[in-house]
């Protein structure tokens, strides 16, 4: 069954579902959404304002954004928003879940960006979580200190 509740900026003019649906009460009419965003998200127009469909879902169903978090997708598809989907979140926990879910390119590539192979060898994990090329590290550390050899004493 499908549940519809007013979004709470706009006065019932709109009423959100559960399943990502908008619905203008004053036409009556579903609104059409649109995914020309580059990543896949989807949009509808309201008042004039082009708003993200999977922000209004949350934002009649569970509340207002808290403040620094994202709606983040359970299951990586962008245009997926049912509200079982759909949570409140962190970029940090969003990236997170981009990686084990295989969706980071930069945590699925093989090779640094000149060549070398990321093994566990030659691979350090910064604090940040991101990867390092040992090799290419330890190239730029020796480059710096021949041209800064004279300042260093």
């Amino acid at each position: 069954m499908t549940r519809w509740l007013p979004h709470p900026a706009y006065q019932g003019q709109f009423l959100v579902s559960d399943d990502g649906r908008v619905l203008d009460v004053w036409q009556p009419a579903l609104l059409s959404q649109s995914g020309s965003h580059k990543q896949g998200y989807l949009r509808v127009s309201l008042r004039g304002r082009q708003r993200y469909v999977h922000q209004l879902v949350l934002e009649a169903h569970v509340g207002p954004r808290p403040r620094g978090m994202n709606v983040l997708h359970a299951n990586d598809i962008p245009w997926d928003n049912r509200l079982e989907n759909l949570r409140w979140g962190t970029q940090s926990e969003n990236l997170k879940e981009a990686t084990v879910n295989g969706r980071n390119v930069n945590a699925n590539k093989t090779h640094c960006k000149n060549g070398h192979e990321f093994t566990p060898e030659n691979t350090y994990l910064k604090a940040s979580g991101s990867r390092e090329c040992r090799v290419c590290s330890y190239q730029a550390k020796m480059a710096w200190q021949r041209k800064n050899r004279d300042k260093v004493s």
